[in-house]
């Protein structure tokens, strides 16, 4: 009985993580007094990593779970990453209006680091084929949008129908058939 209370004292010497991974931070040291639930060390679980975004609440229903995500880096040079969606909020904080998405992202190589800046992209539609135009070269007025196409020497305005956006490129649903050739600069000094 002595040798197995001895023990147990001994046991509360150690100092157990109750997850894996590695120490991000160490909170006390060698000859440190330390009293019952002091924190001691910070424990950070790198595989995967995760990264919560905020989405705008308009977007509520283009989200779900398992859906692929872009995480982009730019402190490694705008490198990407792929992630998951693995868990989304089911309420909207009513101060922001935006839920708050979680996004896995598995890095084997370790180059990820807990704490980076990213920027996530969420692709919630895919159209394969999808005509597309430079954002710039889209004009908006009164009547709608529209784009200058160059016919012979002379450039004609025509009314487009945009759809969805990819960075710097807009699809265009109606208004064009994909072989003309567009104004991309100058175009709003056109008339």
């Amino acid at each position: 009985a002595g040798y197995e209370s001895a023990r147990l004292e001994l046991s509360y010497t150690e100092i157990r993580a109750p997850i894996n991974g590695v120490i991000s931070a160490r909170k006390i040291k060698v000859g440190n007094t330390i009293g019952p639930n002091d924190p001691t060390f910070t424990v950070t679980d790198l595989d995967p990593l995760l990264a919560f975004v905020h989405v705008p609440e308009k977007e509520f229903r283009k989200i779900a779970p398992g859906q692929n995500a872009e995480v982009v880096i730019d402190a490694l040079g705008g490198t990407r990453f792929t992630g998951t969606i693995s868990r989304i909020s089911p309420t909207v904080d009513p101060q922001t209006g935006t839920f708050r998405a979680r996004v896995e992202v598995p890095d084997s190589t370790r180059t990820l680091k807990p704490g980076m800046f990213a920027r996530v992209n969420i692709v919630y539609e895919r159209r394969e084929n999808a005509l597309q135009v430079p954002r710039n070269s889209i004009l908006d007025s009164d009547g709608g949008q529209s784009v200058f196409v160059v016919a012979g020497d002379k450039a004609e305005q025509r009314k487009v129908v945009p759809g969805l956006v990819n960075g710097g490129w807009v699809e265009i649903k109606e208004g064009l058939k994909g072989d003309e050739r567009i104004v991309v600069v100058g175009q709003g000094g056109l008339k």
